[in-house]
């Protein structure tokens, strides 16, 4: 059970998918990516000052959140984040609390004032929120001059061709049972949709796109947490296949023969980013 109140404009199904305990929590918040600090001055040269208030919508275990609150000093940040497992972890994974915070809410219903935020941001997430009641929630929250913000990485970081096969050879077959309905009712928009369905909200003076990069490192074991993270593979343990009907010991023993047990290499990642001004 949720404790917060859902409108029938959002997906419970999507919320849900989440929710599997402290370990898949505690994986999410260690193996994925932490966006690329030049997004700050995309922003602040966008609304002219550097944000005062950010509002992070599926804030998750509070990766994006504890970004934004570490590349804009000056500013409070809120995560909002619907499913409660996510949202524990956010918490105890966030040392300082004096500018950062987490509420329940979602897409359609942030809790935050009217024209309070300078920034509305989602990360990796628009993709699983319904527009009809996200963005004129934006909208609401938005001061005149605000943005939102939606940052979107690749799926796969570039680290070797032999990577980019296993990691295909293993997915193929995921992204294929995950799109005969694992669980019934879960709703996904390809990101390629982001600029004309913030368009068509009528919420915003202008929209476009800018593409940057960052680069990480990791060892095998952080990419095979990052692959059981991604949605297409929750959605898939979420309606109870287990790890290895899924094929997941081989993936390890395959990451690690290409890479090597332990050694880390540089990860590549490119992000989009879809912005909308008020």
């Amino acid at each position: 059970q949720h404790n917060i109140k859902m409108s029938k404009e959002v997906n419970q199904v999507n919320i849900n998918m989440w929710s599997r305990g402290s370990e898949y929590t505690h994986r999410y918040d260690t193996c994925r990516p932490t966006p690329p600090a030049v997004i700050k001055d995309v922003v602040t040269q966008i609304i002219g000052h550097a944000p005062d208030q950010i509002i992070d919508i599926g804030s998750g275990t509070g990766l994006s959140t504890r970004f934004w609150g570490e590349v804009c000093q000056s500013a409070k940040v809120t995560g909002v984040e619907p499913n409660d497992d996510m949202r524990k972890q956010a918490e105890q994974s966030t040392p300082d609390k004096s500018r950062i915070q987490f509420v329940a809410g979602h897409s359609g219903d942030t809790k935050a004032a009217d024209n309070s935020a300078d920034v509305v941001s989602y990360s990796t997430c628009l993709h699983w929120m319904n527009p009809a009641v996200t963005f004129p929630e934006a909208g609401r929250v938005l001061k005149k001059g605000g943005l939102v913000i939606s940052i979107d990485h690749n799926f796969t970081p570039m680290i070797s061709p032999a990577v980019d096969k296993i990691h295909d050879a293993f997915m193929a077959p995921i992204k294929k049972r995950a799109e005969d309905s694992v669980l019934v009712g879960l709703e996904r928009r390809h990101e390629s949709g982001h600029v004309q369905r913030m368009v068509e909200s009528g919420q915003f003076s202008h929209v476009r796109q800018v593409y940057v990069h960052s680069a990480e490192t990791g060892d095998s074991e952080r990419l095979v947490g990052y692959i059981l993270s991604q949605g297409h593979v929750a959605s898939i343990l979420a309606g109870g296949v287990s790890q290895e009907e899924l094929g997941v010991p081989k993936l390890r023993k395959d990451l690690e023969e290409a890479m090597g047990q332990g050694k880390k290499w540089t990860w590549f990642w490119s992000y989009t980013l879809t912005i909308a001004v008020k």
